[in-house]
C-alpha cells in the first residue's frame, strides 16, 4: 500500500493574497509546463460540488471528493445564491458529461484554460458563461487562494522530482512505446479537486493532462509517475495497434490490456528509475491494488510474457503475440 498522505489546512490569513494570471506558467521542465488556472480550478470545483449534493445511491461519481470541505458558513445570502445557482446548473446540465471525454467539456476545458481575468464573450454556451461569472467572486474569495497555494506547493515538489528522473524515464519509455517525445513541453493543468481518478488527458490534437493535487494516489513519486502515464495516452497507439491486430488474428477479446499494459510499463520504468537513485517505490498499479481489484486476469501475462520485453529480452512482436495468447 501507499504511505498515507498528510493534507494540511492552511488557514486563509497564511496565504498570499496575490490572484495569479490563468495564463501564466507556475513552472516548467524541459518536458512539461505547469498551470493553476481560475477559471479552470472554478470549473472543477462546481463539477465536484454538484455531485458531492448527490445521494450515495447515485451511479459511480465521476468526480473526486474534496480535499477539504467547502466551508460555506461565511457566504452572504447573495453569494450563497450565486452559489447554489452554479451548482444547481452544473447538476442539471454538466455533471453527467465526462470531463475527458465529452466533446462539450473538452470545448469548455480548451477555453477557460486559456481565459484571463475576465471569460471570453463568444465560445461559451450564455447560460453558462453567466453562471461562472456570478460565482466566480465567490470561488475568489473563499476558496480560490487556498487551492491555487495547494496546486502551487505541489508543482514545486512533484517538479523537480520529474527533472530528476526524465533523464532515464523518458529515453527508455519513448524507446518501448517507439514513438518520440514530443517537441513542446506537455501542458498540466493543475486542480485542487477533479475527475474521479484524479488526472486526465485530451489529445487534441496536442497533450494536454488534468491533473488533481488533492488525489492522496497522486503525491509525491506517486504524482511523477502519474504524469508519466498520462502523457503515454499519446505513445501507447503502437503499442495498441499491434496487440488489436493480434487479438483480431487469433479471436481473442483483449479489452483493456492496452491500457493495463501501459499502467505496468510506465510503473516499471519509474520504479527502476527510482532504484538506481535508491528510492523504494511501489508502482501505482500495484500499491493502489488497481491490478488484482481491476484486472486481474491479465496480471500473469503481464508479469510472465510482457515484462521481458520492458527488460529488453525479447521484440515487441514477440511480446505481444505471447501477451496475447497468455490472455
Amino acid at each position: 500500500m501507499r504511505f498515507p498522505v498528510l493534507f494540511c489546512i492552511i488557514a486563509l490569513g497564511a496565504i498570499s493574497t496575490k490572484v495569479h494570471a490563468t495564463t501564466e506558467p507556475v513552472q516548467q521542465t524541459s518536458r512539461f509546463v505547469f498551470y493553476s488556472g481560475f477559471w479552470l480550478n472554478l470549473h472543477h470545483t462546481l463539477y465536484a460540488a454538484a455531485w458531492a449534493r448527490r445521494p450515495h445511491t447515485t451511479a459511480r461519481p465521476q468526480a473526486e471528493a474534496f480535499p477539504e470541505a467547502l466551508d460555506e458558513g461565511a457566504l452572504t445570502t447573495k453569494e450563497r445564491a450565486a452559489w447554489e445557482v452554479a451548482i444547481a446548473y452544473y447538476d442539471r446540465e454538466l455533471a453527467d458529461r465526462d470531463l475527458a471525454f465529452d466533446d462539450e467539456m473538452t470545448a469548455i476545458r480548451k477555453i477557460l484554460t486559456v481565459a484571463q481575468a475576465k471569460l471570453p464573450d463568444v465560445g461559451l454556451p450564455t447560460n453558462f458563461h453567466d453562471v461562472l461569472v456570478k460565482a466566480a467572486p465567490v470561488y475568489r474569495r473563499y476558496w480560490w487562494r487556498m487551492h491555487d497555494h495547494a496546486n502551487r506547493t505541489w508543482i514545486a515538489d512533484v517538479a523537480p522530482r520529474l527533472k530528476l528522473l526524465a533523464p532515464e524515464v523518458v529515453p527508455r519509455l519513448t524507446k518501448l512505446m517507439l514513438m518520440p517525445w514530443f517537441i513542446q513541453p506537455v501542458r498540466v493543468d493543475v486542480v485542487r479537486v477533479g475527475k474521479s481518478g484524479g488526472a486526465y488527458t485530451v489529445i487534441d490534437p496536442d497533450v494536454h493532462i488534468t491533473i488533481s493535487t488533492g488525489d492522496p494516489n497522486g503525491q509525491q513519486w506517486e504524482g511523477v509517475e502519474t504524469l508519466f502515464h498520462e502523457a503515454s495516452h499519446a505513445l501507447i497507439h503502437p503499442i495498441q495497434d499491434r496487440i488489436d491486430a493480434e487479438a483480431k488474428a487469433t479471436g481473442k477479446q483483449t479489452g483493456p490490456l492496452w491500457h493495463v499494459v501501459l499502467f505496468w510499463t510506465v510503473g516499471e520504468i519509474v520504479r527502476e528509475a527510482l532504484e538506481h537513485q535508491n528510492v523504494s517505490y511501489t508502482q501505482y498499479i500495484y500499491a493502489t491494488g488497481l491490478l488484482q481489484r481491476a484486472w486481474p486476469q491479465f496480471r500473469r501475462p503481464i508479469e510472465v510474457e510482457w515484462a521481458p520485453y520492458v527488460e529488453g529480452k525479447i521484440s515487441i512482436d514477440q511480446a505481444v503475440k505471447r501477451l496475447v495468447a497468455a490472455v
